[in-house]
């Protein structure tokens, strides 16, 4: 079985060829050409069908994430029991022979309530700077010249529907 980039060769190998026959070119091209298309139909069978494999993978994991948040809000569920229980009883530690269990009491944090009333001393500054490419774009469209940019034409691509 000939592989497609094969008979692609062939047939501009033969295409480019002015030592043959033209009737003998032709009818070689349209027999590769045939072969091309047949060989064409099936990668795009199989394109789909890994679409297909796709789709079922992305159920899959869909279903595994709402799997894994229920267990994470079930593990959080258990600990808030345990928690609010050992703290009604004052137990600070229960241990057993696979973990230890021990109540800690809550960590320090800042509490803002006004961000506005913070001083600039203890604010950080950050600023995101970006092209607006959709801008660029329009502007180029429309003839202007934009140092720094212009526009190209993207990779060429199949669609099979």
């Amino acid at each position: 079985m000939t592989a497609l980039h094969q008979l692609t060769g062939q047939y501009l190998a033969l295409a480019n060829d002015e030592d043959i026959d033209p009737q003998a070119i032709a009818d070689t091209l349209e027999a590769i050409s045939g072969s091309i298309q047949e060989k064409a139909v099936s990668l795009a069978d199989w394109a789909l069908d890994l679409d297909g494999n796709v789709e079922k993978i992305d159920a899959a994991i869909s279903r595994l994430e709402a799997k894994k948040k229920q267990l994470k809000a079930r593990r959080e569920s258990l600990n808030e029991y345990l928690l609010t229980n050992m703290q009604a009883t004052g137990i600070k530690k229960i241990q057993c022979d696979l973990f230890t269990i021990t109540l800690l009491d809550g960590r320090e944090s800042v509490a803002i309530s006004d961000e506005s009333l913070i001083p600039d001393e203890f604010l950080n500054v950050a600023t995101l700077i970006t092209p607006d490419k959709k801008a660029i774009a329009k502007a180029i469209k429309e003839g202007a010249e934009v140092a720094g940019a212009s526009l190209q034409k993207g990779r060429p691509s199949i669609k099979i529907k």
